[in-house]
């Protein structure tokens, strides 16, 4: 699908000061009719894989008339006294353009205003500019007496953002959002048609036509904690959270190519007179598969190794048993990390993922009053004991036009007990009955300011076609008892074309089985009450199984941007347009070996502000244990009587082989446990008007 550059623009007309369209009849402003037959300019393509940026844009001349189109990233006008056609002489004057612009060379009137004028050219041809690669002339031309030529750019990204003005220092991109977790800039490519105000004459002056497109580069990231283990049996460590930030240079401008991360972990000593230190700069980073890529950049922050200022023991009873006292120590750590994204993909997400290693001396303390004495802790003669977190910073570049902008929802974290992430390769299964938490995150950030995620439904159901493009609907398309619902809105309101025009309302699914959330919010401020950097959708459930043989779940969600309950901002408090209407938005991502896929249906994003946004993923189930029942009416898997689950085995085992460990109250009813391996994991999107 093209987008025309002149939609929802303003297109002025030199020297009469009036307002008109590209191919618009202004013959009522104009005596002479100057304009009343031209063509457009419009954007082919603007994509970027590995790294490789191809932007194409559609020039089309009218035969017959003398015309120049100048594409720019700064105005005609941009110098008052200088433009790019000098007035007593008619030259075209190549120095008062951009670096970056389409015209790439002198010339002398009335030679550029020729059909012929506009050629096939090479890089070679055009090296006196420093953006467009190649020019393809039109072959033929249409029945309005319009020829479709082409001025193309295809190069690396750093090249067009290296872009500067005709004054040689200006660049031609504007940081328009610097979030923590994401970074945009956005151009304006001006597209200018010239015409000279006497066709035969040199110095009767020119007039001209001027529009323009806005471009976006966005990029955005999302830190993810793959796993974190110890080398030593009796030091437990405890993910919390990995955050990655946005870093910033001498000039207070985003450095894309770099980014900040907070690592906090906690230990568990499994003694009350045992404690660790971190050992100074014994931090080592080792990129996944070798690669260097990536890596440490700076060491920002550490924890102190001095035993008296180290992080504090919190002493508390362990959670299995309550009866062993244990020390519980916090980690803060602080990285600046090197991320290269020279061979991104257009919004696939780049993964630099990494094990960080840590290294802690063990002490041998007394405890007084049930704290730690430090002044009485002796270092062990030992190997110190070894952390290892594995880390992923997943980086994901949109190159777009402001036509085609929409709103994205991004898996910020999909975890169980300890913190435990589920969403990446090799994660553990998901228990039976375990607490699971869902987190999301939207873009653009721009536009968090004004509105909030709003959850509209949750649903599960059994089979993974349900995610596939095959079955839009999502899980709307299972059987009744091969699915529930955790969440619904009573006004969810969804519709679909696959391949009839298909209405969905929360009455729809008035007769599934209902296994309420646990609790859902949308999460602005941290637990210490300040705002987040970046808020997130949070929905919290129990993992219930829905079937007892081996099969793949699909879980489905929708979510709706809302207003804030402040006064909203105007167009005009916007740097850019975002004007709501009530249309709907479809999106698909899919993480096929470690990487996200996207196909994306063109939309604008002002058009998607009011939709239902939302995501579905399958993931795999074991099923019940070995000899245990399904009950499907309850979700529940039961152990014949008189046996117990072998949580390690998982199996049933008989209470006459082995003293089971739980009280006798549960060996007839029994809470069990469903492995559930997660191997894949397809996020789709569904939305309001259109389910495809």
């Amino acid at each position: 699908m093209t987008a025309s550059i002149f939609s929802l623009l303003v297109f002025l007309l030199f020297p009469c000061a009036t307002l008109g369209g590209f191919g618009d009849d202004i013959s009522t402003d104009n005596a002479d009719n100057r304009f009343s037959n031209m063509g457009q300019v419009y954007k082919e393509e603007f994509n970027v894989t590995f790294g490789q940026v191809r932007l194409e844009l559609v020039v089309q001349d009218t035969e017959g008339i003398d015309e120049l189109w100048v594409l720019d990233f700064q105005k005609f006008r941009f110098i008052q006294n200088a433009l790019p056609v000098e007035a007593s002489t008619g030259d075209l004057i190549q120095s008062r353009t951009g670096e970056c612009s389409s015209v790439y060379e002198d010339s002398s009137f009335p030679v550029y205003l020729s059909d012929d004028y506009f050629q096939n050219k090479s890089a070679a041809d055009l090296q006196t500019r420093n953006l467009f690669t190649e020019f393809l002339r039109g072959e033929t031309v249409d029945a309005d007496g319009r020829r479709d030529n082409r001025v193309i750019f295809e190069g690396e990204l750093q090249t067009f953002f290296e872009c500067t003005k005709s004054d040689a220092s200006t660049s031609i991109w504007e940081v328009t959002t610097d979030s923590q977790d994401e970074i945009e800039y956005r151009t304006k490519l001006y597209a200018t048609n010239v015409r000279p105000k006497v066709s035969d004459s040199a110095t009767g002056g020119i007039s001209f036509v001027q529009s323009h497109i806005e471009l976006i580069w966005r990029l955005s990231r999302t830190a993810i904690g793959k796993f974190i283990i110890s080398s030593s049996a009796i030091l437990k460590p405890i993910f919390e959270y990995a955050i990655v930030g946005t870093v910033y240079g001498p000039d207070d401008k985003p450095i894309p190519t770099l980014a900040s991360l907070d690592i906090r972990f906690i230990t568990v000593f499994d003694s009350s007179t045992h404690m660790v230190v971190y050992q100074a700069n014994s931090v080592q980073y080792t990129p996944e598969n070798g690669t260097a890529n990536h890596a440490i950049d700076t060491v920002v922050q550490t924890p102190s190794s001095n035993i008296s200022t180290t992080p504090v023991c919190d002493i508390a009873l362990d959670e299995g048993t309550g009866t062993v006292l244990q020390c519980n120590q916090v980690w803060d750590f602080k990285f600046i990390m090197l991320i290269d994204t020279s061979l991104a993909s257009n919004n696939v997400p780049v993964d630099a993922s990494g094990e960080f290693e840590f290294l802690y001396d063990t002490y041998s303390c007394n405890l007084v009053n049930n704290e730690t004495d430090v002044d009485s802790c002796t270092l062990i003669v030992q190997d110190p004991a070894k952390v290892t977190a594995s880390i992923t910073i997943q980086t994901t570049v949109l190159l777009e036009d402001a036509e085609d902008d929409q709103i994205t929802i991004t898996l910020v974290s999909l975890r169980g007990v300890n913190n435990e992430e589920f969403s990446v390769a090799n994660a553990r299964g998901v228990l039976h009955k375990e607490q699971v938490t869902l987190e999301v995150k939207f873009s653009p950030a721009l536009l968090r300011a004004d509105y909030t995620l709003k959850l509209m439904l949750f649903m599960v159901c059994r089979g993974q076609e349900y995610a596939d493009d095959s079955n839009p609907d999502g899980c709307f398309h299972a059987n009744l008892e091969d699915r529930y619902v955790a969440y619904l809105d009573a006004q969810l309101q969804l519709s679909s074309e696959t391949p009839n025009v298909t209405y969905y309302t929360s009455s729809d699914l008035s007769q599934d089985f209902l296994q309420p959330l646990e609790s859902q919010q949308y999460v602005e401020l941290t637990d210490g009450g300040d705002l987040r950097p970046v808020p997130i959708h949070r929905s919290v459930f129990i993992n219930k199984a829905l079937s007892a043989i081996s099969d793949t779940y699909t879980i489905t969600t929708v979510y709706r941007l809302e207003e804030k309950g402040r006064k909203k901002r105007t167009v005009e408090d916007f740097p850019y347009y975002y004007e709501p209407n009530d249309r709907n938005i479809v999106l698909h991502h899919a993480v096929k070996d470690n990487r996200i896929t996207h196909t994306r249906r063109v939309r604008a994003i002002d058009d998607v502000i009011p939709d239902n946004h939302g995501q579905a993923f399958p993931f795999g189930a074991a099923g019940c244990p070995k000899n245990a029942i399904h009950y499907p009416n309850d979700l529940e898997c039961v152990c014949p009587e008189f046996s117990y689950l072998d949580v390690d085995m998982y199996t049933c085992e008989s209470v006459m082989e082995k003293d089971s460990p739980i009280g006798s109250s549960d060996i007839l009813m029994p809470n069990f446990f469903l492995y559930l391996v997660t191997t894949l994991l397809i996020i789709t999107c569904l939305c309001g008007e259109r389910l495809s």
